[in-house]
């Protein structure tokens, strides 16, 4: 059953990460600092832990001679259970909410024993498809924060969250640490906003400590929740460069109006070096016992594992029923040439529903379930991101309405109609119509009457959102240019969604 719907709005989580140091007692004087001024400016302030079972999240290897620096640190601050269990504790009695990051799924098992308010889904773990599994079925809230992700990830995940019922939050994030004004593109924040109208969205924060300026372009944006790496400094421990000792807290909790520099592109940018980072820190998938080449490979032939080695599967990529490339031994990392080259009939609807119900979303049109909606794929679902359009059928009586959304770079065929003639208007994005071998650039609230017989054919560059105004549609009234399509049954180019495909695959 459901908890009750989690409030993320003006929450402040302090994350305390490794800056414990392994020192329950440590990481008491920063609950101190941090609960106090939780109090003293009225904020609703949470505490963050990170959970990792080093003896299964590290590879056995791993842990034996030299180490690298990222399972040095780990090592250097673990805690016991019974140290968190105390921490979370005397949190709790500061009036501190409690959220943990588990980084594998023995330590969900232990967040939920502990009792956290909220699970945070890290962003090295946003694509670990396993631990995302268990993480929805504890049915705690889930605040996920989205480095490194390109825009499909985080469509995905919208997606997997609203059919688990999960109470989510996304966090802006940059994984660059620490990151400069001109990484952090906040307009993702505003963007984020618009693509996910029913998921709170905040910013998690990775600038350096004398940067006050952020939090304050981020909530202008839209963010309303907030996360900061906080610590406390002694003779002997030094914060990193994104960690704000108390005095610094106070200065990013009171800071105000700054900074126009940090506005990012209104464009999402997927940055490919926060995703060599977390490579250095992602699950990679291995195999339990020696495999033959040619041998199908199943769940429970393999385990995941950090740290993920060059060229190998990540724990996300894995799917059951592969065929071993070569023969494999115990503990040995399963090759990435594994994972299929080309997207499966599966993948590619799915990825459909999700781009164009946060292109829907973005652009702020919304759409019944009981719309007959269909892929239109002329050459197949395999060249569907070339060619082809969804197609969500409003009315059909006299007249005519169809929401059609193309995808960044796709083309429609050039056709006419018989008995039909429609006027498009465009809702959302860019389209090159050509009509009659004319082109024409047509922008949102552009509008065009084609005439029955004229032939036409559309393009985008950006993708697009167009409405059909027309006269009955009837099947087989498109007549294509390319006589292959016409000879075509229609049932070959078309795939029609039942309730956007919520059950297409069941």
């Amino acid at each position: 059953m459901t908890e009750e719907k989690f409030d993320f709005n003006n929450l402040i989580i302090f994350e305390m990460a490794n800056n414990h140091q392994g020192s329950v007692a440590h990481g008491k004087k920063i609950i101190d600092e941090m609960a106090s001024l939780t109090r003293e400016y009225n904020l609703r302030g949470a505490i963050k832990l990170q959970f990792r079972d080093h003896k299964t999240f590290i590879h056995p290897d791993s842990l034996k001679g030299k180490k690298s620096k990222h399972v040095e640190r780990f090592l250097s601050t673990e805690l016991s259970e019974k140290d968190f269990y105390d921490l979370i504790q005397y949190a709790r009695k500061k009036g501190l909410i409690i959220v943990v990051s588990p980084w594998d799924e023995i330590s969900v098992d232990l967040a939920i024993k502990l009792n956290a308010d909220a699970i945070k889904v890290a962003s090295l773990s946003a694509k670990d498809w396993p631990l995302l599994e268990k993480i929805v079925q504890t049915r705690k809230p889930v605040i996920v924060a989205t480095g490194g992700l390109s825009i499909h990830d985080v469509d995905n995940l919208a997606s997997f969250m609203d059919h688990h019922y999960i109470n989510v939050a996304f966090m802006h994030c940059v994984a660059l640490y620490p990151t400069a004004n001109s990484d952090m593109q906040l307009n993702k924040i505003q963007m984020f906003k618009k693509r996910y109208p029913n998921i709170t969205i905040g910013f998690s924060t990775h600038e350096p400590r004398d940067n006050y300026e952020a939090i304050q372009v981020a909530y202008a944006l839209g963010a309303r929740l907030f996360e900061k790496h906080v610590g406390v400094e002694t003779n002997t421990i030094q914060l990193n460069s994104y960690s704000t000792n108390p005095e610094e807290t106070r200065k990013w909790i009171e800071a105000y109006k700054r900074a126009v520099d940090m506005l990012g592109a209104m464009t999402y940018v997927h940055n490919e070096e926060e995703q060599k980072h977390l490579d250095l820190i992602r699950r990679g998938v291995f195999v339990k016992k020696n495999i033959k080449k040619g041998q199908v490979i199943k769940k429970s032939d393999i385990f995941h594992a950090f740290p993920l080695k060059k060229g190998q599967m990540t724990s996300g990529d894995f799917s059951e029923g592969l065929l071993a490339d070569k023969d494999y031994k115990k503990n040995e990392a399963l090759s990435q040439n594994l994972v299929p080259k080309n997207l499966s009939s599966r993948q590619i609807i799915y990825r459909t529903i999700h781009q164009v119900k946060g292109m829907l979303n973005e652009a702020g049109i919304q759409v019944g379930l009981d719309n007959d909606v269909e892929i239109s794929h002329h050459y197949g679902l395999g060249k569907f991101f070339e060619t082809g359009a969804v197609m969500v059928h409003c009315i059909n009586r006299e007249y005519c309405k169809i929401i059609l959304v193309m995808l960044q770079g796709q083309k429609y065929p050039l056709h006419h109609h018989k008995k039909k003639e429609e006027t498009l208007q465009v809702l959302s994005g860019e389209i090159i119509l050509e009509v009659e071998g004319k082109s024409r650039l047509m922008l949102p609230g552009d509008t065009i009457v084609i005439r029955r017989g004229v032939r036409h054919s559309f393009y985008t560059n950006t993708g697009v959102i167009f409405e059909e105004i027309s006269t009955t549609y009837f099947n087989g009234d498109s007549i294509y240019k390319d006589q292959a399509l016409n000879e075509m049954d229609r049932s070959a180019r078309k795939t029609k969604l039942v309730n956007w495909g919520f059950h297409h695959f069941d």
